[in-house]
């Protein structure tokens, strides 16, 4: 019996609780504009794709999170878990880790 391989595309990734699947950016500033830019190490800035359904408490219940699909967010680098899609860096980061959001 042969094994299915899974479908490992972006839109077949789910988030579980309050974890934040984002698509990392590096700004570079260059004469006044703001562009991304390619990057080497992980980024600490990015969009967000998908998040999880929330936070779970010790009484089972559960708070949305804060941030949404679309959002940028600025996160600490170094609490990420990186996963490559398609030649794309994408990182889970937990929400406590994100510092900060622009809608």
């Amino acid at each position: 019996m042969t094994k299915k391989q899974p479908n490992l595309d972006v839109s077949s990734f789910n988030i579980l609780y309050d974890n934040v699947f984002v698509k990392g950016l590096e700004i570079e500033e260059r004469d006044g504009i703001v562009k991304p830019a390619s990057y080497d190490d992980k980024p600490e800035l990015g969009v967000v794709i998908k998040v999880g359904g929330g936070r779970l408490l010790d009484d089972g219940a559960v708070v949305p999170l804060s941030v949404k699909p679309g959002d940028t967010v600025y996160f600490n680098k170094y609490s990420t878990t990186k996963f490559n899609f398609d030649g794309e860096d994408y990182f889970v980061v937990r929400e406590e880790d994100i510092v900060g959001y622009i809608r």
